[in-house]
């Protein structure tokens, strides 16, 4: 749950505390909370005014998800393939350099910015304009993860995956991190003939996959 921000009434929790259910923490919404349980950008303030003589209190709107969103001018064309994201989910994930602009690995000019989510310290962050980014073949060879000491999906996969190491690094390290735009609570991606199935995208309650090897598809309900 460390991915969501969960908030609740003062009715709900009293309800809860009424009925002896065990297993539920509740802490009042603070500033500290939302900065440390929320990632940045997802959550917005509003006041909300009272009835005559008391003071205004904010409240939070949450939307957590914080989807990769990058203008159609700023979006390369260029998309590298890989082989467990389809190549049409990965429109809003990379951007073309500017001008003398360089990867912050490699040194190269006029590359593949890599602009998507990764893991830091079981942290998902988002490498938008205001950070420091790589290309995309220092993404692919995995020595992006290395030099910044993050994973692209869920560490979790590498504890809870049955699946051979080397394809459990491909995925954690050279594969761009999709796993923040499903949630499911069946396993931490899906497999079939012995391989991570490829993600093809979502509708709109749904997760596609598909194994590269046989052609079967596997829909993920999600659960938000």
């Amino acid at each position: 749950m460390d991915r969501y921000l969960v908030a609740c009434s003062d009715e709900f929790k009293e309800a809860v505390e009424k009925a002896g259910l065990t297993g539920f923490v509740f802490d009042k919404l603070s500033d500290e909370i939302v900065e440390t349980r929320a990632p940045k950008g997802s959550i917005k303030k509003e006041k909300v005014i009272c009835q005559k003589n008391e003071e205004p209190y904010q409240i939070y709107l949450s939307n957590t998800r914080e989807l990769v969103r990058i203008r159609p001018s700023k979006r390369s064309k260029k998309i590298p393939s890989f082989c467990y994201v389809d190549k049409k989910v990965l429109k809003d994930y990379f951007v073309q350099a500017e001008p003398d602009e360089k990867c912050c690995i490699c040194g190269k000019e006029d590359v593949i910015f890599y602009a998507g989510y990764a893991y830091e310290n079981g942290k998902c962050i988002v490498f938008s304009a205001d950070q420091e980014r790589f290309c995309s073949d220092c993404l692919v060879t995995g020595r992006a993860a290395k030099e910044r000491n993050i994973v692209f999906n869920s560490g979790l996969i590498e504890g809870f995956s049955d699946m051979q190491e080397e394809k459990k690094q491909t995925l954690l390290y050279s594969t761009p991190g999709v796993r923040y735009n499903f949630d499911t609570n069946e396993e931490l991606w899906p497999v079939c003939c012995d391989d991570f199935c490829c993600y093809m995208g979502k509708s709109r309650y749904s997760s596609k996959f598909q194994c590269m090897k046989c052609g079967n598809k596997i829909v993920w309900e999600d659960f938000t």
